[in-house]
This record gives structure tokens, C-alpha cells and sequence, in this order.
């Protein structure tokens, strides 16, 4: 399939025929694995050779396309398509007698119609030449000849119902974008009404309903966005399956459009693929359907990422629920008329490169990557993996006042955050949308957002506010604290609003439909609120805070589009950016913070698609932007405002405040997120990192520095780069920066580890450093410090402090630790292990680490945590690195006490067996003092250490993982 569409390539180069004689020697080499298996049939038995004309004829595409160009050129299927439509089809409207005075008046006729035709198409792409795709010239001819000028734009369809309103256009679309193919369904389906059962008989879908719940699921978290196949069924444990219909439509006809494999700025003429199940009376006793084949991996990217070579596997494999973290698809995308569906092989592939005469063991032994809890494989943070590593942390770790029974508004995790200002409703009254000249953005009692509405007032500024209308933001959280944590703005049964479905008061009259509020409605709003605090008279003096010179603005340019991610597709309803960042590509990397709508119930229920979507964009965010302390985002659910704080210690989610009875507080959340210091969004003011529009503009920062950072003492640390970053959020998060000390003259790297750990260990790692300095081989302690805030050691409590005054058993914390942020500066800076150089290289390695290790336990020091990511190679030497986890050695004992660390891989038989034991023992009883503690001894270490050193001899043989 590779020598396929390579050959069809308009524009050939050297490097694709080099790459076309590649394709054809591995199927030449592999080509008997058909025969052993019978898979080349004949009519009534296998046939034992491979005596075919064509896989011949295939040795000269490569000598051909030297001599006379591209082979496309030369394509039979011009004079083929001339052939039917200049003799057959005219023949067919004859009566097969005198052809030539029936065809010449049949195909003058039929010229003059095209002629109209042709005149009708130009006029429409005069009106609309926004539409018009691109044509590639070195096919325009052969296009032209061939009859396959596209007609069908699906494309600028599908861009066309992106930018037009939800409300005026049928929903779902039923046109529709993924990666590089655009789907389109027919407005009416072929069957409407039929029940699930039917449909899983009639097509032999057994797990048709699993497949639904699974979909609905997906659809809650990512909302219209594109769904990835072949994912297999996660556990129904935690989610019954219940599906809120039983009746379905079905389409027999799908149309899909591609973009070109070679030039993807040419748009392909429409395909359709078809399906219909058994039926013995139309002749297809089996069914009738199209095979397609089907990218099943949001890390490969058709057409670029190509075809890959699958390895060897067993036919069923496709059927069995795999593991994508490990196997992937690539996507070939044909279609081709069959009666049965196309098995697909899993292809493996692995996060380290391996040298081109990697042989197929090689490829075997790297198809499961090296573990570790700091690198995901492939597509490691996709949305069902995100959600799951999030539901782990989240137990236990979430606050939700409105859950706390007399829980004050003053209280709130809301006045803690946003801070309170001297604004009073006379001066929410006056804001203005288009700043003078438009309607009032809060009037009657409630926000309009109507913003497209021009102000009938002649004198706008003229008019105040009635005196008891006068109440200022002490008079509204008074307000709030009398509702406390019952106030809701939905009705008695706390679901929907009352006013929302309030009917007329007259028998027999129509019921006047609320409009709906969109994300664009919401950005105006902001900008509005934003623009006045900025540039009114008199209002920012209000504000508790110096305005920041920090320009930032709030957009609704992704709630129809996800934001760049190769992992995970997340629509932020309205996002806040820089504004320096404005017109750039846009990264979760980029995201200060977010909010998120909709007309769901948030107190009642948790387990909605808000709450998900929230907690993953803070993930996300947290990701790209490990340096931050917290994340603050917003949601609005039944016209209730929300705070949510991530953090380490967890979720806190703030009092619902209505937002329309509460206007101040509305406003002051914008004003604190839009024009007060970054530090209220969670950006720590003793590190920088630099935006790209930052960059170069601090000339004191060395060339290729990304930031800095200063510790207690007012020393400035250079930041050069990221290194390594944990891929938990909740009390396990660690960065790791390679560092430079400006002021030392010979340039030399250092590593800091920058990491929120437990009161218990605050000082752990450093005394285990201490101890061990001076030893060879082993990470050497430079500097070390407690993160600052506010003059006092920053950790997780201040935060969590504030709710011991209420019912444990009315909070989900129980899993509580109060973390302190903490950095640690050490050298060297090496590189991974595997990126040794040679074979020798890595033996002295592992053999300087036996001694090294010799000499930590004479101190009475055991690592107990050894993995491939806690060691380091620089300049050819081998270090051990990360004690958190290691123990202190009493006098005459020869073991540690612990419950059991490390990666399972590596971990020694004994301590393992210990640790499955414990696991027994949870299931049983919640009780920690049931627990048996686990002794870790001097050997345990080696163990693990030798699994390593087996690992790296037998999966590389002496290559580097990496290619430098």
C-alpha cells in the first residue's frame, strides 16, 4: 500500500523512488508469510506461488518514473473515461442500428447542456469565491480530461456551519470536519425509529449499546467534538450502562472527502461508502458494505504521518480489546468495494527511535516502551486517560461548599480569591457595551446580553439609579451570607429555573421562549466589564488593586473548536490569553483561565460534563504550565456563578452565586482575573517564564534562556529548559528545570527540582543529600529553599485551613495532606540513561553504580527507589539521582521500613509479594493499621537494579535509544 500511493505522486523526487524501492524489498522479503499461510486463493484451493504479473511489472516504477516523469500521466483512465462516455453511453440511447446519425445529435445535445451548466458554475463561483479549494496545477490537465472537477465542496460546507449560529442550522451537523477527511450524512436517514435491538441484529453489532454509552460519554466530555476509534470499552463498573432512548436512526450512505495524500492543499473528489445488512432477497446473503480503513491514534496525523509497517499479528487481533497506549494504527485511507470488512493489524511502536537496521526482534522487544509515572506513552494524556487518572485523584480531595451546612458566603473560597471592591450597582448600571454608544450591560435587574442592541436613550449618562436600587458589594455579600449555601436560582426542585419555564398566566397562550445565552454573548460581556474598569472615570479607583500593566483579554474563538493538542480535544467556552498573544497559534500553554456554561444543575448532580471538562482543562493547563501554584477557572450553571481552585490538595468548588441578583461579584471575578496581578491566577511571582512575544525583551537574560527564578537569598537562576515533569496534578506534581547561574563565569547547568511535598518529608531529600555528599557517582546538593508567600512558607494549607470548622463528614477531603513547595538545586545535569553512548558506556555505568550504592549503605543510606528515570548520565559518567523515597539505615539493622515504592516493573520479587498482600488487605478493611509494613533490604535494590541493566542490554544492544 506504501508503493501505491507513493506511485501516484504528481511531482516524484529521488528520496520518494528510494523510498518506493524500501517498500517493495520488505514486501519481497516478507512475502512468503502469504503463501505459509494460504492466504493467496484460487477458486476451489491456495495457490503455492506468487506468480503475478503486476508485483513483476512493479520493479520498473521506480527506473520508469526516472525516464519519463511522473506515471500518473501516462494513467489509461483518460482514454478509458473517453471510451464510455464519447462511445458507450451514447450507444446505449440508440436503438442499435445507424449509430453515428442517433450519437451526433445525442452529443450535440449533450454539449450545449454543459455549456449552460458551465456558465450556471461560474456564476455561482463568482458569487461565492470564498469556497473555491485549491486546484494543483500538475493535475489540472489529467483533472480535466478525466472529469473529476469536484462539484461537492464538503470542506467549505463544514467551515460554513462552523461559523454559522447553533440556532440556525439543524443540530447536530450533519456535515462535519475530522483531521483530514470531512463526513457527510444525508438530511433524512434511511431507516428513522428503529429500536436498538433490531439494529444489532439486522447488522451483527452484539455490543451496539456498549458502543453508544461509550460514545455518550465521550460526547459529555468533549462535547461536538470528533471522537477516536478503536479505543477500547473502559470498565462499566463505575458507570452502569443506561442509554435515554431506545430508538435510533440509521444512514445506509456515508460521503466522505479527503484532501490529497500528496498535496493537502488539493481537495479530492467525494466518495460514498455504503452499508446494508444481510439480506437474502437482494442477493447479499452477508451484507454489502465498503471496507475503510481508519486511523484508530489522535497521535498520527493522515497524510502526515504516512503508512507504517505493521508487525506481525495474530488475524483476530483487531477483535480483541488492546491497549492503545501500546498498539497504534495508522491511517490508510482507501476505500474499495468488498463483502467483508477489512482486518486491520495493530502496528507497535515505541517511544524511543530505533537505527534503520533495527530487525524485526528489535521491534518486538520495543513494543511495550520503558515505564515510568513521568512519561506517558504514546497519546498518554487522552481524554479517557485524563479523566481516569483524574477520578483517582479527585477521591477524596474535593470540597464543595455548597455541600457545608452553614456555610457563610464570607466563608467562601470565592472572597478569598477574587478580590473585594468599592462598586456599587449605580456603576454596573452605567457600563455600556460598544462603549458609549450601546445598551447597558446590566439593566432591569438582570445582564443583558444582548450586545448587537444599540441604547434608545438619547442622554444615557443623565440617568441614575433609583436610591433603592443604590447597593454596593458589602450590602450584596451580606445578601449572599443570609442565603448561605442554600441560594439557587433553579426552582423548588432545584433542576431548572423558574422564571426559565414560567408559562403565561392567560389559559390557552404561547409560552415566550428565553433566549440563549452563547460563549460569544459572554466574551462581549467581559470585554465590556473590562473596557469600563480600565478607562471610565473614576472606576478603577474602586478597584482593590493597581491595575496590571499586563494586558490580558477573555475569547470565545474555541468554544466551536478545540484548542492545538495532539492528545486531547478541549473547547474551552471563553478563555483568557495574554493579550501580547493575541493574534498567535494559541497552546494550552497559553491559557490563564476559563469558563465553562451550560444550563445543567452543578449542585445538584457532580458527575456532569462541567465538571469533567473543568477539572481536565485545569489539567491541561497544569500541564503546559507546571510552574503555576493554582489554577482558577469559572463555570455558570442555571445562571450560577462558580469558583473552581485546583491546586495540589485538590478541587475546591465555591457557593453558587446567582449571577444575575449578584452583580458585583460578577464583576469583581472579572476584574481580578483580567486586570489584577497574574499572581491571583496561580503564577508564582518568584519564577518566570517567558511567552513568546516575551522572549528577547529582558536583556539581561542569557541567549536561549526561558526564564528565571529567585530564590530566598534575591539570587537569580537562569531557566534553559524544561526537563521533566510529573503527569500528576493532585499532591504529586514535580518539575525539574535545567538552570544556570549567571554570575558563575564557566557557564556549567544545574538541575533544580522544583516539587510539593508533605510536612512529614519537608526536609527529607536534603538531609539524605547531606548525608551521602562527598560520595562518587551520586547527585550533589548545591542550593535549597522553602517557596515564599506573602512572607511565609507557601504550602497547600492556608487554603484548606479555612474549613476545619465544618462537619468532616460533610466534606470529601478525607485524603487531605497540607503540601509544601519546595525547591532544590543539584548538579550535574545529565542526560537521560538511555541515551548512552555505547555498550561500554553503559556497563561501566551500572557497574559504578554498584559501588556507589556500596558506599550510601555504609552510610546508612538506601535509595529504595530505583528505576531507569532515577539515573543520569554526563559526560560518560553515571549518577544516581531522586531520594525522595530513599531511607535512613539504623545501627545494626541492614533494611529500611516503608509500604512499599518504586515502578512495578522493577521492583524486587519480596517487596512486591509485600505490597499485593496490603492491597488484599484494603479491600477488606479501610483501616491503615491493618496494613503490614515492609521491609526493604540492601538486595531488593540490586534486584531492581539488575532488572534495569537487563532491560537496556537486551532491548538495545548497544544503540542509543535516542538519535542525536
Amino acid at each position: 500500500m506504501d508503493v501505491q500511493y507513493m506511485a501516484q505522486s504528481p511531482l516524484p523526487d529521488e528520496n520518494l523512488l528510494v523510498r518506493i524501492d524500501r517498500s517493495l524489498s520488505i514486501f519481497h522479503e516478507n512475502k512468503d508469510i502469504i503463501l505459509s499461510l494460504g492466504a493467496r486463493m484460487g477458486t476451489k484451493k491456495p495457490i503455492d506461488n506468487l506468480f503475478i504479473p503486476k508485483l513483476e511489472l512493479m520493479q520498473s516504477i521506480t527506473a520508469s518514473s526516472r525516464k519519463v516523469g511522473a506515471l500518473i500521466q501516462w494513467s489509461a483512465d483518460t482514454t478509458e473515461h473517453a471510451h464510455i462516455s464519447k462511445i458507450k453511453d451514447p450507444v446505449r440511447h440508440t436503438n442499435n442500428n445507424d449509430y453515428d446519425p442517433q450519437i451526433c445529435p445525442l452529443k450535440s445535445s449533450c454539449a450545449h447542456s454543459n455549456s449552460e451548466e458551465f456558465l450556471e458554475n461560474e456564476v455561482d463561483e463568482e458569487d461565492d469565491e470564498d469556497c473555491d479549494e485549491l486546484t494543483d496545477p500538475r493535475t489540472a490537465l489529467l483533472e480535466e480530461l478525466n472529469h473529476t472537477c469536484i462539484t461537492t465542496k464538503y470542506f467549505s460546507k463544514a467551515r460554513q456551519l462552523v461559523a454559522t449560529r447553533r440556532d440556525n442550522i439543524p443540530h447536530p451537523p450533519r456535515t462535519f470536519v475530522a483531521a483530514s477527511t470531512t463526513i457527510h450524512l444525508n438530511f433524512f436517514p434511511t431507516h428513522t425509529g428503529l429500536k436498538i435491538d433490531e439494529v444489532t441484529d439486522d447488522f451483527n453489532i452484539p455490543d451496539l449499546r456498549q458502543v453508544l454509552s461509550d460514545f455518550l460519554q465521550c460526547n459529555t466530555r468533549n462535547g461536538e467534538a470528533g471522537h477516536g476509534l478503536g479505543v477500547p470499552r473502559r470498565s462499566l463498573i463505575d458507570r452502569p450502562l443506561t442509554l435515554p432512548f431506545e430508538h435510533i436512526q440509521v444512514w445506509h450512505v456515508v460521503c466522505l472527502q479527503q484532501v490529497s495524500f500528496h498535496n493537502a492543499s488539493v481537495i479530492l473528489p467525494a466518495q460514498t461508502v455504503h452499508a446494508s445488512p444481510p439480506s437474502p432477497i437482494s442477493g447479499w446473503p452477508k451484507g454489502q458494505w465498503d471496507a475503510v480503513l481508519i486511523n484508530v491514534d489522535q497521535a498520527y496525523d493522515w497524510p502526515k504521518s504516512g503508512l507504517m509497517e505493521p508487525p506481525e499479528t495474530h488475524p483476530d487481533a483487531p477483535h480483541q480489546h488492546t491497549d492503545t497506549s501500546s498498539y497504534q494504527t495508522p491511517l490508510c485511507s482507501t476505500l474499495s468495494n468488498s463483502e467483508s470488512s477489512c482486518k486491520l493489524p495493530m502496528a507497535t511502536t515505541s517511544l524511543f527511535k530505533l537505527p534503520e537496521d533495527a530487525t524485526s526482534f528489535d521491534l518486538y522487544l520495543c513494543g511495550a516502551s520503558l515505564s515510568s509515572a513521568g512519561f506517558p506513552p504514546i497519546g498518554g494524556r487522552t481524554v479517557s486517560t485524563v479523566k481516569g487518572l483524574l477520578r483517582s485523584e479527585l477521591d477524596g480531595k474535593v470540597i464543595d461548599e455548597s455541600n457545608l451546612k452553614k456555610m457563610k458566603f464570607t466563608d467562601s473560597i470565592f472572597c478569598e480569591l477574587i478580590r473585594t471592591s468599592s462598586l456599587q450597582l449605580q456603576h454596573i448600571n452605567k457600563i455600556k457595551y460598544h462603549k458609549k454608544d450601546g445598551s447597558s450591560v446590566y439593566t432591569q435587574k438582570k445582564w443583558n446580553f444582548n450586545w448587537r442592541k444599540k441604547s434608545k436613550t438619547k442622554d444615557p449618562e443623565s440617568i441614575d439609579t433609583d436610591a433603592t436600587d443604590l447597593i454596593d458589594s458589602d450590602e450584596e455579600v451580606e445578601g449572599l451570607d443570609s442565603h448561605g449555601s442554600t441560594i439557587f436560582s433553579q426552582g423548588t426542585d432545584g433542576t431548572w429555573s423558574d422564571d426559565e419555564y414560567k408559562g403565561s398566566e392567560n389559559t390557552g397562550s404561547k409560552r415566550k421562549r428565553k433566549k440563549r445565552l452563547t460563549e460569544r454573548d459572554l466574551q462581549y460581556l467581559f470585554h465590556a466589564i473590562q473596557w469600563a474598569l480600565r478607562n471610565r472615570s473614576g472606576y478603577p479607583m474602586k478597584l482593590p488593586f493597581e491595575i496590571s500593566p499586563i494586558e490580558r483579554y477573555w475569547s470565545a474563538e474555541f468554544a466551536n473548536s478545540p484548542i492545538q493538542d495532539p492528545y486531547n480535544a478541549q473547547k474551552p467556552d471563553v478563555a483568557l490569553f495574554y493579550y501580547k498573544n493575541k493574534h498567535r497559534e494559541k497552546t494550552w500553554a497559553d491559557v490563564l483561565s476559563f469558563m465553562e456554561h451550560t444550563s445543567s444543575n452543578l449542585t445538584v448532580m457532580h458527575d456532569l460534563a462541567v465538571y469533567w471538562r473543568s477539572a481536565t482543562k485545569a489539567y491541561l493547563i497544569m500541564q503546559e504550565q507546571p510552574w503555576r501554584c493554582f489554577v482558577l477557572a469559572y463555570s455558570i450553571c442555571t445562571d450560577d456563578l462558580h469558583a473552581h481552585y485546583f491546586d495540589c490538595l485538590g478541587l475546591i468548588i465555591s457557593l453558587p452565586t446567582p449571577i444575575h441578583k449578584f452583580p458585583i461579584c460578577v464583576t469583581e471575578a472579572v476584574a481580578t482575573t483580567a486586570l489584577a496581578d497574574p499572581q491571583y491566577l496561580g503564577l508564582n511571582p518568584t519564577i518566570h517564564m517567558c511567552i513568546p512575544d516575551c522572549q528577547g525583551t529582558h536583556p539581561s537574560l542569557a541567549v536561549g534562556a526561558k526564564g528565571w527564578v529567585i530564590n530566598n537569598s534575591g539570587k537569580t537562576y537562569l531557566i534553559m529548559d524544561t526537563l521533566w515533569k510529573s503527569q500528576g496534578f493532585f499532591c504529586h506534581r514535580t518539575v525539574c528545570y535545567c538552570i544556570r547561574d549567571p554570575t558563575n563565569p564557566d557557564g556549567k547547568d544545574y538541575v533544580m527540582k522544583d516539587c510539593w511535598v508533605p510536612e512529614a518529608k519537608r526536609y527529607h531529600e536534603v538531609d539524605v543529600l547531606e548525608r551521602v555528599k562527598g560520595i562518587p557517582n551520586v547527585i550533589e546538593l548545591m542550593d535549597h529553599w522553602d517557596v515564599m508567600c506573602n512572607g511565609e512558607p507557601d504550602c497547600t494549607a492556608w487554603i484548606h485551613n479555612r474549613y476545619q470548622q465544618f462537619n468532616p463528614e460533610d466534606r470529601d477531603d478525607h485524603r487531605f495532606c497540607n503540601q509544601f513547595h519546595w525547591r532544590i538545586v543539584m548538579t550535574p545535569c545529565g542526560e537521560l540513561l538511555s541515551d548512552f553512548s555505547s555498550r561500554k558506556e553503559l556497563i561501566c555505568a551500572f557497574r559504578d553504580f554498584v559501588v556507589a550504592h556500596r558506599l550510601m549503605v555504609k552510610r546508612g543510606i538506601l535509595h529504595g527507589d530505583l528505576s531507569p528515570n532515577n539515573f543520569i548520565i554526563y559526560e560518560g559518567i553515571g549518577y544516581f539521582i531522586d531520594f525522595y523515597h530513599a531511607g535512613f539505615i539504623e545501627k545494626g539493622k541492614a533494611s529500611t521500613i516503608s509500604f512499599g515504592t518504586g515502578i512495578i516493573l522493577y521492583i524486587s520479587m519480596h517487596v512486591l509479594k509485600m505490597m499485593c498482600r496490603n492491597a488484599e488487605t484494603m479491600k477488606k478493611t479501610a483501616d491503615a493499621n491493618q496494613l503490614h509494613p515492609i521491609k526493604h533490604h540492601v538486595c531488593d535494590d540490586l534486584e531492581s537494579m539488575f532488572y534495569i541493566f537487563f532491560e537496556y542490554v537486551a532491548k538495545y544492544g548497544g544503540h542509543m535509544a535516542y538519535s542525536h
